[in-house]
């Protein structure tokens, strides 16, 4: 499942991955992560 892999959690925990998060954010993406797309259309 690629919700452990690229999570929010997931990323928050990882240093690289906080990096990801805030880059994207800066880039104006809302969806940061797939977990937030997986909960915003079901």
């Amino acid at each position: 499942r690629r919700l452990r892999k690229h999570g929010f959690r997931a990323r928050m925990k990882t240093a690289a991955g906080r990096k990801v998060l805030k880059s994207r954010a800066l880039k104006g993406r809302w969806r940061l992560t797939v977990s937030e797309e997986q909960r915003g259309r079901k």
